[in-house]
């Protein structure tokens, strides 16, 4: 996509024609009584308002990475998640993940296998385009409980991030891929189904 300076993308969005179908009536109506200034008062309304959403939510995240909310609320938080700290060997291995009713890992990888008629030891396997190892990646983190850091010694891989990695791209290849869409549900669907 072509990028445009800020002031030639507002001309552009300024000789859009509204769609038939939406009243926009209603909203305009409520910017300014002269009709020839409404589009724009409502332009500069909605952009005020993204700019100071977006400085409220940084400046929470800046006070506290774990947590958005009120001062106590934040602080009971970060109790918890410093109790949660000293229990664990490794640091990136506290989380407040919600823990249901999980299969085994060992379960994990016989459903994917069976689903994708694979042996296990194609798992190991590093092979470009493939959606093997982000497949049993996030079913392992997901329905094992598995960490990422867990999940990359099974699979043989050097950390935790490049799981984190592998369950992005399985992320976006899914939007784009009808048959992986429903290879993912297919699995999920039996892995929930062994669980209950």
């Amino acid at each position: 996509m072509r990028s445009y300076p800020w002031s030639s993308y507002r001309n552009y969005i300024g000789m859009i024609k509204p769609l038939s179908f939406i009243d926009e009536r209603p909203v305009l109506d409520m910017m300014s009584r002269a009709k020839r200034k409404q589009r724009s008062t409502y332009r500069r309304f909605v952009e005020a308002g993204i700019g100071d959403v977006d400085a409220a939510f940084i400046n929470a995240k800046k006070r506290s990475p774990i947590c958005i909310g009120s001062d106590s609320c934040r602080e009971r938080i970060e109790s918890l998640y410093e109790t949660l700290v000293d229990g664990k060997a490794r640091k990136e291995d506290a989380s407040f993940r919600r823990m249901g009713r999980r299969c085994s890992a060992d379960d994990v990888l016989s459903v994917v296998c069976e689903a994708l008629g694979i042996g296990r030891q194609e798992l190991l396997r590093r092979r470009r385009g493939s959606m093997v190892r982000p497949l049993v990646a996030r079913f392992l983190c997901e329905c094992s409980g598995l960490t990422q850091r867990e999940v990359a010694e099974v699979l043989h891989l050097k950390s935790g991030a490049a799981v984190s990695h592998q369950i992005k791209w399985l992320g976006e290849a899914v939007g784009q891929d009808a048959s992986l869409r429903r290879m993912q549900r297919r699995i999920a669907r039996e892995l929930q189904e062994g669980s209950t």
